[in-house]
Order: C-alpha cells, then sequence, then structure tokens
C-alpha cells in the first residue's frame, strides 16, 4: 500500500470515526470506481 493511500485511510478513520479496516475499505472501493470509470473512457473529477 502507497503511503499516499494509507494517509487518506487514515484521515477517513479519524475524521468519520470509522474503523481502520472499514476506511480501507471505502478508500478501495472508491479506487476500484475511479478505475472502472476511466477504464470505460469517462472522466472523473475530484
Amino acid at each position: 500500500m502507497a503511503r499516499t493511500k494509507q494517509i487518506i485511510i487514515e484521515k477517513i478513520s479519524e475524521e468519520i470515526d470509522q474503523s481502520p479496516s472499514d476506511a480501507k475499505d471505502t478508500v478501495e472501493h472508491l479506487l476500484e470506481i475511479m478505475k472502472s470509470t476511466l477504464a470505460s473512457g469517462e472522466d472523473v473529477m475530484v
């Protein structure tokens, strides 16, 4: 896991009082959605 991903997981866990495991699942799902969207040729705006 890249350090930047870990920081995002930690921030989510702290900010919304979510367990680190749940925060990791959330980030992983979000990244998968973004990857599949980009792979299909659509844009992702952040």
